[in-house]
């Protein structure tokens, strides 16, 4: 579940079974929590619970910040990173795509280091970089899930289609923000 800015989200979260807590970065989000903020929350997420942080096009200098500031397990980008930049800062990561056509399909191979490496796939919405509540292709989605066996689907999911979206695309996971 993405977007956690209070103890009661990451709480709820908890309780309901997820297993990977997100934090945004990005100033311009509607979900964004600064790193100060942030730190007071992952400091009560349980244990196996993994704190993501999530950034878009943000400078190393700003990751690093919030690295040495927030205890994060994972690095989530939804911007343009390169391979290179998402490698650099000796953190698991995984890269977020706005799903749009086969050359998205075709840059992702890039950013995995193996068939177990986690990616994320999002509805592409022009001027947008995720969080829109906007369903993601489920023909590109499942192209895309062949190329990890930990994929996660994100884009317009809730409790009413993210069964159905499940079982059409088969996920690794799924990612949830504007939907919950």
């Amino acid at each position: 579940m993405c977007g956690m800015q209070t103890g009661d989200d990451c709480e709820a979260a908890v309780d309901t079974g997820a297993t990977l807590l997100g934090f945004n970065f990005w100033p311009q989000s509607k979900r964004y929590i600064s790193p100060s903020h942030a730190t007071l929350l992952t400091e009560t997420v349980p244990a196996p619970v993994l704190r993501v942080g999530l950034f878009v096009d943000a400078s190393a200098d700003e990751v690093a910040h919030v690295l040495d500031t927030v205890h994060l397990d994972l690095l989530q980008f939804h911007g343009n990173e390169s391979p290179s930049f998402c490698r650099s800062f000796q953190v698991p990561f995984m890269k977020a795509f706005r799903l749009r056509d086969a050359a998205t399909l075709a840059q992702i191979p890039d950013y995995l280091d193996g068939t177990d490496t986690p990616f994320l796939v999002d509805a592409h919405v022009p001027g947008e970089m995720g969080g829109t509540g906007t369903l993601a292709p489920g023909s590109l989605a499942k192209q895309a899930a062949d190329l990890s066996t930990r994929m996660f689907l994100a884009g317009g999911l809730n409790a009413t289609n993210v069964e159905a979206a499940i079982e059409e695309i088969g996920p690794w996971g799924v990612d949830v923000a504007s939907g919950i």
